[in-house]
């Protein structure tokens, strides 16, 4: 009986070593990545990663001592095995085609990046979450067509152009948060989005009309509900917050009861049961297909 114990406790062991060695490997290092020395010669780009690159990706705020800025043209295109990818603070440029067709289910473009290249996020079917700086100014050609998993979009104050056919062929795409400061939105922009239901705009109606709309394949951004002057009514992002003395996952105040799993707040991850944080939880979660600890 002993032995048949200690056996079983043994195979638990080795388990338990198996899944941590797992979630150990999801994650790509900076071996993964290959760097290019900008012309200023004081900075580097991050100009391409290694074939079959995946997991979680962190990008560096520095390599050989000097600062990255950049993510080069295609340097992650076709990633497909890649999920989730940090952006240090020191990037100010996104190259075209950086994360087209790559598997990243979401992102946070940082401060400093003033525009998203012409099919930057092209076809990312996975991407889901999508956090963008107030310093951006464009929202590039194709920027985001294609990403189909894609359900809701905040475009932030200080955005005056989108580009052709920025989110076409977004499906799943059913709710738009615009800024007064866009004053164009091209051809195509919104072809295709066939679940786009509302667009709730910071602005009042005289302000909409004068939007240079194209009126070419925009069919679907005209048909949505627009909601007029909601800079303080617009349901904000998820998040973590404090309601009742209570620290909950909430969105304008509501709080999310059907979410499990985890949530970033912070740059620091916590586990959230039932939309209540749980301090004490200890033991694998899962998250976007991945497991931890």
């Amino acid at each position: 009986m002993k032995n048949a114990t200690k056996l079983l406790l043994t195979l638990a062991l080795v388990v338990c070593a198996f899944m941590a060695l797992t979630i150990a490997s999801s994650a790509a290092t900076i071996d993964d990545l290959e760097f290019t020395l900008n012309s200023d010669g004081t900075s580097y780009s991050v100009t391409d990663c290694v074939e079959g690159i995946s997991g979680d990706v962190v990008i560096p705020s520095t390599y050989n001592g000097l600062t990255v800025t950049k993510i080069g043209d295609g340097a992650f295109c076709y990633a497909y095995d890649i999920t989730s990818i940090i952006v240090p603070d020191t990037i100010n440029e996104i190259g075209q085609f950086a994360f087209s067709k790559s598997g990243i289910e979401s992102i946070s473009v940082p401060e400093g990046v003033t525009e998203l290249q012409y099919e930057c996020f092209f076809e990312c079917q996975n991407l889901k979450e999508v956090t963008l700086p107030s310093s951006l100014r464009v929202v590039g050609d194709w920027a985001f067509s294609m990403c189909k998993s894609l359900e809701v979009i905040y475009i932030p104050e200080n955005v005056e152009s989108i580009g052709e056919c920025a989110f076409q062929w977004c499906d799943a795409l059913t709710t738009i948060v615009l800024p007064k400061s866009v004053k164009i939105i091209g051809n195509s922009a919104f072809v295709s989005c066939k679940s786009l239901t509302d667009v709730y705009y910071y602005g009042s109606e005289t302000e909409w009309s004068n939007i240079q709309i194209s009126p070419y394949y925009n069919d679907a951004l005209s048909n949505a509900t627009i909601h007029f002057n909601c800079d303080n009514v617009i349901a904000s992002q998820p998040t973590l917050e404090i309601i009742n003395d209570q620290w909950v996952y909430a969105v304008g105040g509501e709080v999310i009861t059907d979410y499990t799993g985890l949530v970033e707040y912070y740059d620091a991850w916590y586990y959230v049961e039932n939309g209540i944080l749980n301090w004490n939880y200890t033991g694998l979660v899962e998250y976007y297909g991945a497991l931890y600890y």
